[in-house]
Parts: structure tokens; sequence; C-alpha cells
């Protein structure tokens, strides 16, 4: 009996209780402090240019396709969603006869196994938009973008004609929907792809302005990758700020430039942010000039960018044997203050801490 009376007087307290705290009512997600998670902060991380071909194919063959990203995989996999620029076909060299431009003094051909390292190393999207993608002409790109699907890859910026390399590609965090589109402003133009021949996206004014703004409305966020500028030229010649800043106006976010294989300012533009070159990342040469780098990082939700971060990278490859790596301390400072210096002209706030580059975003523009 003095159970049972035990047992009714708990009951009637947890039944007080839940009435004082909720009601009487079911207590809903919003009465827990999930309200907070109704908009959810994501990530996105760019870096340059990836070509694991040249004087790196030793390495992959030795060590495997992982080797390139040993120091960076963590960098890269903490982001929800990651994109490089990849600047060399994957393919048998079996299959494919010649370069496609036999006048081009430098032709690439990647082992397709490096697929398979890109994605373990973290990455979703590769922009194929780039002067050395058609290297071996139309068969290679085919089996390029063939090989990234079967990796679960995304490939942006090239296709079987020109509307495929012009088409958005969607990658969805959880609902949240990002649209990738890639151009190439480089030579050769035989490598830009018409309405019958197979090619990348050519960065042209009316294709930009329509194809951002389609994409716009297909997506919660538009992510637009160039490949243009002069090889090592630490600054973007007026062509390139004109169709940065047009991607911006049309309603992209994010502006990722590459092609000079060094550094290039930072632009904070409207409510968007523009890097013009970002530089090599995992690139199979040994360059007296390419040797330092940056990974551009962003954060963002349904309310447009919370934050961006500049991560340097060392890349001069008579140092680190084709394994880019973070850098610290003075040397990060180094690589950031560069940055900073180059970004002035635009009138870019980029605050150097703890080896981070944080950089100011005009959310009220």
């Amino acid at each position: 009996m003095a159970n049972i009376k035990k047992f009714i007087l708990l009951t009637t307290v947890i039944f007080l209780f839940i009435s004082v705290t909720s009601n009487g009512q079911p207590i809903h997600e919003s009465q827990t402090g999930m309200e907070e998670n109704e908009n959810p902060v994501r990530s996105l991380i760019a870096v340059g240019d990836i070509m694991m071909s040249g004087k790196m194919e030793s390495f992959i063959i030795e060590k495997g396709a992982d080797y390139p990203f040993k120091y960076t995989k963590e960098m890269i996999r903490s982001a929800d969603v990651a994109i490089g620029n990849l600047e060399a076909p994957l393919g048998p060299a079996s299959d494919f006869k010649g370069p496609a431009d036999p006048t081009k003094t430098y032709t690439f051909l990647a082992s397709p196994k490096c697929a398979d390292g890109i994605k373990n190393a973290g990455f979703d999207v590769l922009c194929l938009a780039n002067n050395h993608i058609m290297d071996f002409g139309a068969r290679a790109l085919t089996s390029t973008v063939a090989i990234l699907d079967s990796a679960g890859l995304i490939a942006s910026g090239a296709g079987e004609n020109l509307e495929q390399a012009r088409q958005p590609k969607i990658y969805s965090i959880d609902g949240y929907k990002i649209a990738f589109l890639s151009y190439s402003a480089t030579y050769p133009k035989s490598f830009y792809a018409t309405a019958s021949r197979p090619g990348t996206a050519q960065a042209r004014r009316n294709y930009i302005q329509k194809d951002v703004s389609i994409a716009a409305q297909q997506a919660d966020m538009v992510v637009v990758s160039f490949h243009w500028g002069q090889e090592l030229l630490d600054y973007p010649k007026g062509y390139q700020k004109d169709l940065a800043r047009l991607a911006i106006d049309s309603g992209a976010l994010l502006v990722i430039g590459h092609h000079p294989h060094i550094l290039q300012g930072v632009e904070a533009y409207k409510n968007g942010v523009i890097a013009y070159s970002l530089g090599n990342f995992a690139f199979g040469s040994y360059s007296p000039n390419a040797k330092t780098s940056a990974a551009l990082k962003v954060y963002f939700d349904q309310n447009g960018l919370k934050k961006a971060e500049l991560i340097p990278l060392i890349v001069d490859n008579f140092k680190v044997h084709f394994q880019t790596k973070i850098e610290t301390g003075t040397a990060a400072e180094a690589i950031l203050n560069e940055i900073v210096t180059l970004s002035k002209p635009f009138g870019t706030e980029i605050d150097v801490k703890n080896d981070i580059g944080v950089i100011s975003i005009n959310k009220d523009k």
C-alpha cells in the first residue's frame, strides 16, 4: 500500500512539472532550443590547380594516388563541400593516339586512379573548364567525366557540347543546394565547346550572365570558377575583374580563379567574395615561381556568406615533394600578408591571426 502511495505521489509531481513547463502540451523542437538549428551554418573549401601528371606521375605510381593529399586531407574533409580545378584529363595512355593540339608545348594525361585519390582526400566538385582538359581530345574528355562520375565526383564546365558544358551542376547538403558553374578564358580556342563539338565552357559575358541568373533560381548559392589571367602574374587583368563582378551581379556569392599558378588578390564585392587566383594546389611540376598558395574556406547559411578564411599553403615541390602542406608561424604570416598586399587595390580587409586570414564580408551591400 505504501508503494502505491509513493507511485501516485511521483506521478502527480511529474504531471505538475509538465504542466508548468509546457502547459500540458507535448514539447516540440522549438521548445528545446532546436530552432537554433533551423538555419545551420555550412562550409565550403576551394583550392587551385590539381594536376597529377608530369613530374608527379612517378610518385603516384610508387606511392599511390592518395600521396599528394597526406597533409591536406584533414583540411579538405573539414568542409561540407570541397572544390578544385582538375588540370589534366584522366585515362589510360593506350586509349589515346596523341595530343589534341600538336602545337602545344605541354600536354598532360593522368592515371584514372587519381580520381580515387582526389575523392579520398575529400573533394566533391572539380572544374574541367581549363586549357589542358582537352589535351588528348574529345575521347579523353569523355573518359575523364566517366571516371569522375564513377568515383562520385561532380565535373563542372565541360561536356559533349556547349549546352552540357554550361549546365550548372547542383550539389545538395541536407536540402541546401549549391550550383557550380565553370568557365575558361584561356587558349587554345579549339578547346571551347560548340553546339556540335565537345569541350569547355567559354567565359563569355552573355553566357555568364544568363547561366548564373538561371542557376540562382535553381539553388540557394551559386559558385563560379574561372580559368583565366596570365601565368605568373600576381594581379588580375581588367577582364577578370569585369567577369567576376558580373557573376556576382548576376546572382553568384563566390568566384574562384585559377591558372596563374601563383596568388592574386581577394575582393569582397557586394555580398560575395572573389578569389582571383588561389595558385597551385597539387601540381606535377618543379617551379621556382610557384611556391606558395592558399585555400579559401567560406561559411554560409540560408542568408548568405557568414565568414571567409584564407589558409596558407606551401606548394614548393623542391621542398614538399608533391605533398602540399599547411603553413604555420612566421611562414604562414608571410603568405597571408602577401595576400593582404595583393588585395589592397580592392579595399579588402583581411585580419591575419593564428595562421588564418579572415576576410571581412560586405554584408550590408
